[in-house]
C-alpha cells in the first residue's frame, strides 16, 4: 500500500497526523485551563464571602450561640436587618456562583451547608426568598437547618413579625 506513495505524499500524511495530534493536545489543554479558571473563579467568590464574614462578625454567625442567637439582637432594627439581608444575599450569590462554576463535589457541598447553618434562623424564616434561588441551594438549606437543630439551635417563629 505504501510502496505506491511518493516520499512527499508520505510526508504529507505524516504531517496530517502530527497536526491532528497537536490539535487534540491543544484542545485538551484548553479544556483543562477553562475548568481550572472556573474553579479558581468559584474559589475567589468564596474567599470574597469569607472576607465579608471576617469584616462583619456580628452577621457571620447570626444563628449562634444557640441559646441566644445574635439574629434576635438586630432583626427588629430596620437598618441592621437590611444590612444583614444584604450580607446573606452575598452568601447566596457566592453559593450560586460556586454551583454554576465549580467542579461540584461533596467538599463544596459540606462547606456551603456549614456556612448556611450559621444563618438557619433567617433561612427558615418567611423573609428568605425561596423563588430566587437554585433548587440545589434549597436542598442544602434544608440540610443546614437540620444541622443547626442537631447543634441544639431552636427555630422559634414567635420572634418574627
Amino acid at each position: 500500500m505504501f510502496e505506491s506513495l511518493s516520499t512527499s505524499e508520505i510526508t504529507g500524511i505524516a504531517a496530517f497526523f502530527v497536526a491532528s495530534g497537536a490539535l487534540l493536545v491543544a484542545y485538551w489543554q484548553y479544556s483543562i485551563s477553562k475548568t481550572q479558571a472556573r474553579d479558581l473563579h468559584a474559589q475567589n467568590q468564596y474567599v470574597g464571602y469569607l472576607k465579608l464574614a471576617f469584616d462583619n462578625p456580628k452577621y457571620s454567625l447570626a444563628s449562634y450561640p444557640e441559646g441566644s442567637p445574635r439574629y434576635y439582637e438586630f432583626y427588629r432594627t430596620r437598618d441592621e436587618y437590611i444590612r444583614y439581608e444584604f450580607y446573606v444575599s452575598n452568601l447566596i450569590f457566592a453559593v450560586e456562583q460556586i454551583l454554576e462554576l465549580a467542579d461540584w463535589n461533596q467538599t463544596w457541598e459540606d462547606t456551603v451547608v456549614d456556612q448556611l447553618k450559621y444563618h438557619a434562623i433567617y433561612l427558615d424564616s418567611y423573609a428568605f426568598p425561596e423563588g430566587h434561588t437554585d433548587k440545589r441551594l434549597l436542598k442544602m438549606r434544608e440540610k443546614a437547618i437540620e444541622l443547626y437543630l442537631k447543634d441544639g439551635g431552636k427555630l422559634d417563629r414567635h420572634y418574627e413579625n
